[in-house]
């Protein structure tokens, strides 16, 4: 009973937010505890042990082809997702932006064809920018 008082004193939404983390609690607990497994034997530190913290000494697996298993697949999903040379994303316009800059440009301004040049520009700015930065090793 004095749990609830205490557990009473707190924002509504935040006794929300608790609640639902419990509720989804055991649907979460069947994937960490396999992932806990696996890492068990691959590489112990992406997913330690429950309980466990900076202190706590981690199994050592005397083997590397786990991890070798895990940095191959971690460096295809990394090339997949983030292709050298190539953009990972697109910029462009809103269907009703761009009928509204079509219908204000004249034949001498073209402000549809100006506004998507400015993007193609700040898209290739911001993928100069993370090869430049070191985003892809840092990923």
């Amino acid at each position: 009973m004095a749990e609830y008082q205490a557990e009473s004193t707190a924002p509504p939404d935040v006794m929300n937010a608790q609640a639902r983390y419990k509720a989804l609690e055991q649907n979460r607990m069947s994937y960490l505890t396999r992932a806990r497994e696996a890492a068990r034997v691959t590489l112990p530190r992406l997913m330690p042990p429950e309980g466990s913290n900076g202190s706590t000494i981690l199994p050592q697996p005397f083997q590397s082809v786990g991890a070798k298993g895990v940095l191959n697949l971690a460096t295809k999903l990394m090339l997949a997702l983030f292709p050298p040379g190539a953009a990972f994303f697109r910029l462009s316009l809103e269907p009703k932006i761009k009928a509204k800059l079509k219908a204000a440009s004249t034949s001498e301004n073209d402000v549809l064809g100006d506004a998507e040049q400015a993007l193609g520009t700040n898209e290739q700015l911001i993928l100069d920018r993370f090869e430049q930065g070191g985003g892809r090793a840092s990923l």
